[in-house]
C-alpha cells in the first residue's frame, strides 16, 4: 500500500507540474517570438531609414548640382550678351560651344537650352532657343528648339515661372517631353541684361529615370514599397508605370494609400515622422527641396 501511495504522489506531481512547464515554454517561446520580432522591425526600420536617407542625398545633390549648371550657363550668357549685344555668326558659335560645354559637366544632367526672349537676340528673330541633349551617351546640339507647331517656349510653365521669380533658379514640375520621349523636371534660370530687363532663360534638365530605378529599388519589406510624389502629390516614381505623371496619390484607387497621401501631404516637418493606426505602421515622409517630392513606403503589415 505504501508503495501505491508514493506512486500515486509522484503522478500528481507530474500531472502539476507537466503542464506548468508546457505553460511556462510556451510563454517563453511567445516572449522569444516577440522579442525576435521587434528586433527584426527594428532591423527593418533602421535599413529602411538608412535607404531613405541615402536616397535623399543622391536627389539632392542630383538637384542641386543641376541647379549650378542652368545658374552658371545664364551667367555665362549673360557676360557674351553684354559685351556684344545683337548675336553675330561669331556669338552663336560661342553660345553653341558654351551650352555644350556646361550640360557635359554634369553627368546626371540630360540636356539644356538657351532661351532668348522674342527678339532680344536678334531683331529679325522673333524665337531663338539653342538646346544640347544626351543621345547614346553623347551629348548633340540642336541650332532651333522646336517645341511644335503654334507651341512657343515663352508659353511654357518652366519659362513663365522664371519671369515671375526672384530666385537664381526655380524648378517645374516633372512632365513627359514628347521630343526626348522621355519624364523629364527643368531647372530654369533667368537671364538679365545690363539694364535689369529679362534676356531670356537658360534651363538644365534632369531625366527622372534613374532616379525612378532608385526609388523603385529602394529596400523595403515584402508588404510595402517605395514611391516618389511632386509636391501636388502626382506619382514621380512607383513600380506601377502607369501611374507615373498621370495619378495623384490623393486618388489612389487604394483607399489606404490615399489616406497616406493626405498625412504625407500635410505633414510641415522635414524630418521623418512615424504614424500609427489601428492596423499599421505609416513609414514617414522626407521632403526634399524644390520640386522633388515627397519620399515614402506605404504601410507595413503589423501582423
Amino acid at each position: 500500500m505504501k508503495v501505491k501511495k508514493i506512486h500515486s504522489i509522484q503522478v500528481s506531481l507530474l500531472l502539476v507540474i507537466i503542464p506548468v512547464m508546457a505553460i511556462s515554454l510556451i510563454i517563453l517561446s511567445v516572449l522569444g517570438y516577440l522579442t525576435s520580432k521587434r528586433i527584426i522591425r527594428s532591423s527593418a526600420e533602421q535599413e529602411m531609414t538608412q535607404s531613405l536617407s541615402v536616397a535623399s542625398e543622391s536627389i539632392e545633390k542630383s538637384l542641386s548640382n543641376n541647379s549650378m549648371v542652368a545658374e552658371t550657363l545664364a551667367r555665362g550668357v549673360e557676360s557674351v550678351y553684354r559685351q556684344v549685344g545683337t548675336a553675330t555668326d561669331a556669338d552663336t558659335r560661342t553660345y553653341q560651344a558654351m551650352l555644350t560645354s556646361f550640360v557635359a559637366s554634369n553627368d546626371e544632367t540630360f540636356g539644356g537650352g538657351i532661351w532668348f526672349e522674342p527678339y532680344a537676340y536678334r531683331p529679325e528673330v522673333q524665337y531663338y532657343s539653342p538646346y544640347c541633349m544626351r543621345e547614346n551617351g553623347v551629348v548633340t546640339y540642336v541650332n532651333n528648339y522646336f517645341l511644335g507647331d503654334n507651341v512657343h517656349y515663352t508659353d511654357q510653365d518652366w519659362y513663365k515661372n522664371v519671369t515671375r521669380t526672384s530666385e537664381s533658379s526655380v524648378w517645374s514640375t516633372p512632365y513627359y517631353d514628347d521630343f526626348a520621349q522621355i519624364s523629364m523636371v527643368t531647372s530654369s534660370a533667368p537671364m538679365y541684361k545690363a539694364d535689369g530687363t529679362l534676356l531670356g532663360v537658360a534651363t538644365a534638365d534632369i531625366d527622372l529615370t534613374q532616379m525612378q530605378q532608385m526609388i523603385v529599388s529602394l529596400p523595403v519589406s515584402a508588404q510595402g514599397e517605395a514611391f516618389l510624389l511632386d509636391q501636388a502629390g502626382v506619382y514621380i516614381a512607383h513600380k506601377d508605370s502607369s501611374k507615373l505623371l498621370n495619378v495623384n496619390i490623393l486618388d489612389d484607387s487604394n483607399a489606404s494609400v490615399a489616406a497616406l497621401g493626405q498625412q504625407i501631404l500635410s505633414e510641415k516637418r522635414e524630418a521623418a515622422a512615424i504614424r500609427w493606426t489601428a492596423s499599421a505602421i505609416w513609414r514617414g515622409s522626407h521632403r526634399f527641396p524644390a520640386a522633388a517630392g515627397t519620399l515614402s513606403p506605404p504601410p507595413l503589415s503589423t501582423t
